[in-house]
This record gives C-alpha cells, sequence and structure tokens, in this order.
C-alpha cells in the first residue's frame, strides 16, 4: 500500500493528476509514465528486451540473497519480497 500511496503522490505532484480516486490516480500516473518513457523511444516491459520475467526475478532476487543485502525506503524487504514485486509488476 506504500508503494501505491507513493505513485499516487508523484501522480498529483508531479504530473498534475486531481479530482479522481487514488486507485483512477494510480493508474493514470503508471499509463502517463509509461507513455513518457516510450515517447523518448525507451521500452517498459522485460518481454520488450526478450527478458523472461520469471528468470529475471529469480536471478535478481537471487543475487540480493548472495550479497546478504536488504533494501527499502519505508522498511526493509527481502530478496523474497523483491521477486515477488518483479514478478507483480
Amino acid at each position: 500500500e506504500l508503494k501505491k500511496d507513493r505513485i499516487v503522490q508523484y501522480g498529483k505532484r508531479v504530473l498534475g493528476i486531481e479530482g479522481k480516486t487514488k486507485d483512477a490516480i494510480f493508474k493514470e500516473a503508471v499509463t502517463k509514465t509509461e507513455a513518457f518513457f516510450n515517447k523518448l523511444g525507451m521500452k517498459t516491459k522485460l518481454a520488450d528486451y526478450g527478458i523472461d520475467k520469471l528468470d529475471a526475478a529469480n536471478k535478481i532476487s537471487k543475487r540480493f540473497k548472495d550479497r546478504k543485502k536488504m533494501i527499502g525506503e519505508i522498511r526493509q524487504i527481502s530478496p523474497k519480497d523483491v521477486k515477488d514485486i518483479l514478478i507483480n509488476c
């Protein structure tokens, strides 16, 4: 939920999206951000680069586990959390 709140905040403050529900602001912020990167000629999906999402999630999660790294702005997240985020995004 914190991630969603951050994106809603970004949608309001940076993209100027107002007068909508939290879910609508979230979706519009993601759509507008993806469109911005696409306009610059940048792809936004792993599949666009021929990368399997599950394979990438497993490799990245393993790197975090092997290096015993925890990351997070709000709270520390584990390698499993990283994998789950990558699979669900």
